[in-house]
């Protein structure tokens, strides 16, 4: 049976299997910014405390790229407080 991923990096983007589609669907969203990273952990695209995680990690990933850290620390934080 094989795998299927969370969320993958390519291209210098990340992403994201939407969980709420599931099973039905397989459907990825794509974050080019740290500010969509937010996005789909705020609106429960990634769900589960080590996913949100390595995600919120592949956010700060992009936010450097634009020289956003202590913003994207920020309002990365933010996108859930509840799994911190």
């Amino acid at each position: 049976m094989p795998k299927t991923r969370a969320f993958v990096w390519k291209n210098g983007q990340l992403l994201v299997l939407d969980q709420r589609k599931l099973p039905q669907n397989k459907v990825w969203v794509t974050c080019r910014t740290w500010q969509d990273v937010a996005r789909v952990i705020k609106d429960m695209v990634v769900r589960g405390a080590p996913a949100i995680g390595c995600v919120a990690a592949y956010g700060v990933v992009l936010a450097h790229r634009k020289k956003a850290l202590p913003e994207a620390y920020k309002g990365l934080l933010a996108a859930r407080p509840t799994a911190v």
